[in-house]
């Protein structure tokens, strides 16, 4: 798996915890709950961490954290941390 840095590790960080309080949801809607600014670059760093396997498709169009998403999410990003 490739390591995860700087912009991406932010964005997949603020990514888990909005999936974690809202449940599955599409791209698009997760990039409006985290306040994306620039919409086509945080939507193909969306599409990595869906091939990385970090982010899973639910059903048609909606997605959720996989397991190992959880995990490395809990291990890197600081508001899972924060919660323990």
């Amino acid at each position: 798996m490739t390591s995860l840095e700087g912009k991406d590790l932010e964005l997949f960080c603020k990514t888990a915890k909005t999936i974690f309080k809202k449940g599955h949801l599409t791209f698009d809607a997760i990039l409006r709950f985290i306040g994306s600014k620039n919409h086509r670059q945080d939507r193909k760093t969306l599409e990595k961490l869906h091939k990385l396997g970090l982010i899973v498709k639910h059903r048609t169009d909606t997605y959720e954290l996989s397991s190992i998403g959880r995990m490395f999410s809990m291990d890197q990003c600081e508001w899972f941390k924060e919660r323990k």
